[in-house]
């Protein structure tokens, strides 16, 4: 007899009492941001699925379980799996403990309860509402409108009191923290208070004094690396006590400190109200006007004197409007020059992403190069480089290669299809498949044979096992050869299909003129810098050559 999977074996179990069965999945959902007044997914579960098994014709088929997803959001991993084994027929319909656990959203669950189930003749249950779609259609849509809509005002109100309560507290005070920032400790004699963190007040101090000097960023991370000084991250996972785990929690890069050198806490000042949350509005984050920031002079001990913090500051900015009056001015130059190859070059040396520089001179372009994101990385303390142009070529020739090549894949098929090779190499495959798949079943029908007989007390135990073992290790054997073969096979039939089948999607004769950002976007996977003017291509479509030699092994 067929072995059947646990789920067909507990919906055999119900009585027969109940007919044809309705299969429903159970959807629980908990909010992060509070404990949705108790509901936890364990007591959602139980209260629906005791409902349902009181049900003449309802059965539990599937539980679907969002823990921590705001009910503003439909865009959740159980609830999108739940809708594709509805389409499926996997399951017949839905239960819930109440229409706020499908969402909280008027219109979106409006729709929900309203276009989608029924266009997929789904059920409906939710059973503090006590509604049945199967029982009373009408009545119960009321229900549902009016529930929905109150749902929604109060995921709007809730939000509105949330800010409004953030927003008393940050103009009476105490001051609102979040994350504690590098260089400081919570004050345990006041948990809204900063003091210096003994440990790294004093790089941060350093830090500052460099950049004064002088210093670049990457000669400031770089620094900070030689030194051994814990990075941010390492220092967030340490207080919760954890380990960094991610590459980046642990290295220093300009970034990491350009952000901290820019952040007023270490001249002792608390910025509040930067940005509003507005989840009901399916707004994450919105920065607010710096004219409703607020900002707590003296709130701590700075790091930095709050004037030389200042310079920098004004330093900065008056560098970056600069360098955008310097682009804007270049604009033209720069779309006349794109990058056509945005995102995909490595420096495989140092691992940093290359970023395309061109240089312009008085509004005269000279070229361009790709260099590597990390500043004094190369010889000399200068940054890995090379051309635009040479790369483009690289690139070019590369795919003209591939192409070339397909074209004596399909001068290759279309000769072996005329003359009737291909054929009698797939009639020969499939052939040895079904050989070797009879050759299986007799190994195993041995195997069987040979335990009954070992079970029966006709063989010793020793010499049980040794042709067990002889018999496992020919089954094997034979399932590499029908696996290979198997391989063999789905390539002929491919081939037979598609032909050469080396790209992806169809390449156009005219995009093989002249390099493109669209051919790269075709073409190119990624492109990595190995030094002295060499890179290496990874191409997004199988390569031509390893396919010529495939084909001419399967057609051999």
């Amino acid at each position: 007899m067929a072995r059947r999977s646990r789920r067909s074996d507990a919906v055999d179990a119900k009585p027969e009492s109940k007919g044809r069965v309705c299969r429903m999945g159970v959807y629980a959902r908990t909010s992060k941001s509070y404990d949705d007044d108790g509901c936890s997914i364990a007591n959602q579960q139980r209260i629906v699925a005791d409902h349902v098994d009181r049900l003449p014709d309802g059965v539990v088929a599937a539980y679907y379980v969002d823990d921590g997803f705001t009910g503003t959001n439909q865009d959740r991993d159980a609830f999108q799996r739940m809708i594709e084994d509805l389409r499926a027929g996997r399951i017949d319909g839905i239960a819930a403990k109440d229409a706020s656990r499908l969402g909280r959203d008027y219109v979106e669950c409006q729709s929900f309860i309203r276009d989608m189930l029924p266009s997929l003749g789904a059920r409906l249950i939710l059973v503090s509402d006590r509604v049945d779609s199967k029982d009373n259609a009408t009545l119960d849509d009321f229900a549902i409108d009016m529930r929905s809509l109150l749902n929604d005002l109060y995921s709007r109100d809730l939000s509105r009191k949330i800010h409004a309560t953030f927003e008393s507290s940050r103009r009476r005070g105490p001051l609102i923290l979040g994350n504690i920032p590098y260089g400081y400790l919570r004050d345990p004699n006041d948990t809204h208070h900063l003091v210096p963190d003994p440990a790294t007040a004093p790089i941060v101090r350093e830090m500052f004094r460099m950049k004064i000097a002088g210093k670049a960023n990457a000669a400031i991370a770089r620094w900070l690396e030689e030194v051994g000084a814990p990075t941010a991250g390492e220092v967030k996972y340490a207080r919760a006590g954890m380990e960094a785990t991610s590459r980046d929690s642990r290295r220093w890069h300009a970034r990491n400190v350009s952000r901290m050198l820019e952040n007023p806490v270490y001249a002792g000042r608390v910025v509040m109200n930067k940005w509003t949350q507005k989840r009901y509005l399916g707004i994450p984050h919105e920065k607010n006007d710096e004219r409703e920031w607020l900002v707590v002079e003296n709130a701590h001990e700075p790091l930095v004197q709050p004037e030389r913090f200042d310079e920098l500051r004004r330093a900065h900015d008056e560098k970056v409007a600069k360098k955008r009056e310097k682009r804007a001015a270049t604009d033209r130059i720069r779309q006349k020059h794109p990058d056509r190859l945005p995102g995909k070059m490595r420096c495989g040396i140092c691992g940093a992403r290359m970023s395309i520089c061109r240089w312009i001179e008085d509004g005269v372009f000279w070229g361009a190069e790709y260099m590597c994101n990390r500043k004094d990385a190369g010889e000399g303390g200068g940054r890995h480089r090379i051309a635009v142009p040479l790369v483009e070529t690289i690139c070019m020739d590369v795919i003209r290669s591939q192409i070339e090549q397909r074209v004596s894949i399909e001068r290759l098929v279309d000769s072996k299809m005329a003359d009737g090779t291909l054929s009698r190499r797939l009639a020969e495959a499939t052939k040895g498949i079904a050989a070797i798949e009879r050759e299986m079943e007799d190994i195993e029908d041995r195997a069987l044979k040979l335990k009954g007989e070992h079970m029966g007390s006709g063989i010793s135990s020793r010499d049980y096992k040794r042709i067990e073992r002889t018999l496992w290790s020919q089954l094997e054997e034979a399932k590499k050869r029908r696996n290979d073969l198997v391989a063999r096979r789905d390539l002929l039939d491919s081939i037979a299909e598609n032909g050469a089948g080396l790209f992806a999607e169809g390449a156009g004769a005219s995009l093989m003129d002249s390099f493109s950002a669209e051919l790269a976007d075709m073409a190119i996977e990624s492109v990595t810098f190995e030094g002295d003017d060499r890179v290496s291509v990874r191409l997004r479509f199988t390569d031509a050559y390893s396919r010529m030699k495939q084909i001419e092994e399967a057609l051999s």
